[in-house]
């Protein structure tokens, strides 16, 4: 069974202090705001893989086009086109990885402050992932750089004879104006960064499931199921109320769907400062 992840590629680094394996988090884009670690008697086992002369490039492009005619005189257009670029390199890299995920996040679930703060997210609606993986870099060298370019279009025409001018017989012959604006945008950013910095992160998503206390005895509850006596969130309101059992698992396994759209496909967003998103069939990488 294949373990699907995502990845988001960020205009920035983040500090080594602002990641940790094992952590449940609500946003991907921000693992250090609104999470939660796990208590432990012990540190997770990790694995840790050292890559050298480490460059990484990333390209992206979108382009936009619109033509339209109002009447057989008037017609406009508008194009847009969009890039975007990271470039990253360093002397070494490291990736971390979370060993035995689904063990370890189990066993974080019998935890009674792990469960409340997961009822919360169900609560509030969020979608909730574990911290199983991500990459530094060593004293790096990171740039960035983003551009745009407009166009809009218009032209009006008319026949000749409309507009009081000579004509010649038996010629079709028109008269137009044709204006055309075009706008170039463009920035980038170069600069080094001292020490080990978090440049991707990898996530699992959290799975809920729902069974009603009437067909599971209490006695055979495992670690990663409890019963909730609060709401389950606007979400949920259609369901029984018998429903009061929540099961919480890792997503990505055979037959869990871990994109909140249901969508597989490549995420990507160009502007500056925002992140890529990649959801590969594999694991989760957010950069």
């Amino acid at each position: 069974m294949s373990a699907s992840t995502t990845s988001v590629f960020q205009a920035s680094l983040l500090p080594l202090s602002a990641v940790q394996l094992g952590r449940l988090i609500v946003n991907i884009k921000a693992p250090h705001e609104e999470y939660v670690d796990p208590p432990t008697p012990s540190p997770p086992e990790i694995t840790k893989n050292p890559q050298h002369n480490f460059t990484e490039l990333r390209t992206s492009s979108n382009a936009f086009k619109l033509r339209g005619r109002l009447t057989q005189l008037l017609s406009a257009s508008y194009e847009h086109e969009s890039k975007h670029q990271i470039d990253l390199s360093a002397k070494i890299a490291y990736t971390y990885a979370l060993c035995n995920s689904r063990t370890w996040f189990e066993a974080a679930c019998a935890h009674h402050s792990i469960r409340q703060w997961l009822q919360g997210a169900i609560e509030d609606g969020d979608s909730v992932y574990l911290v199983t993986g991500y990459h530094t870099v060593v004293d790096a060298r990171f740039g960035t750089g983003v551009s745009s370019t407009s166009m809009d279009r218009q032209q009006v025409s008319m026949p000749i004879d409309a507009t009081g001018l000579p004509s010649v017989q038996g010629m079709d012959m028109t008269a137009g104006l044709d204006t055309t604006h075009k706008l170039c945008r463009g920035f980038a950013r170069t600069f080094e960064a001292p020490g080990e910095q978090v440049y991707a992160l990898q996530y699992r998503k959290v799975v809920f499931r729902w069974f009603s206390s009437k067909k599971i005895e209490k006695a055979t509850l495992k670690e990663n199921q409890w019963r909730v006596y609060a709401g389950r969130g606007s979400a949920d309101r259609n369901d029984s109320n018998s429903s009061d059992i929540v099961e919480a698992s890792l997503g990505g396994l055979e037959g869990d769907d871990l994109s909140d759209d249901g969508s597989d496909e490549e995420e990507e967003d160009d502007e500056l400062g925002e992140r890529w998103v990649s959801k590969d069939g594999e694991s989760v990488w957010v950069l």
